[in-house]
């Protein structure tokens, strides 16, 4: 059962809106949290740690649950980066529409990050 869920750390800034009073967070890059037998932290796609993470101060866990009735690959789960990733999540092109590979479960409270 464990392995249907799945954690992933979205990092962004806040952005003030154009008049000025209204800060919304916007999620530029993404990496896994793997529990499981400990908490390790892995990149979308190709491994490697963007250039511009130190910029990013603010963090989110989303926490995804893998369907049942998808296939049991984690295809979807290998984005090269965040857009991907969600484009994957919400197929236009799936066999079964009303099913996506995966639904988001929990979203965290937004919270400071700092990159070492």
């Amino acid at each position: 059962m464990r392995a249907q869920y799945h954690y992933l750390l979205l990092l962004g800034r806040l952005v003030t809106d154009a008049a000025g009073g209204f800060e919304v967070f916007l999620p530029e890059q993404a990496c896994w949290l793997d529990p499981f037998p400990s908490l390790r932290w892995r990149t979308l796609g190709n491994g490697q740690v963007p250039a511009d993470l130190k910029d990013l101060k603010w963090g989110r866990i989303i926490e995804l649950r893998q369907s049942g009735l998808s296939p049991q690959s984690n295809e979807w789960s290998q984005a090269i980066n965040l857009r991907e990733l969600l484009r994957n999540l919400f197929p236009d092109s799936s066999p079964h529409p009303a099913d996506a590979p995966a639904a988001i479960r929990r979203i965290s409270d937004l919270f400071g990050v700092e990159v070492e």
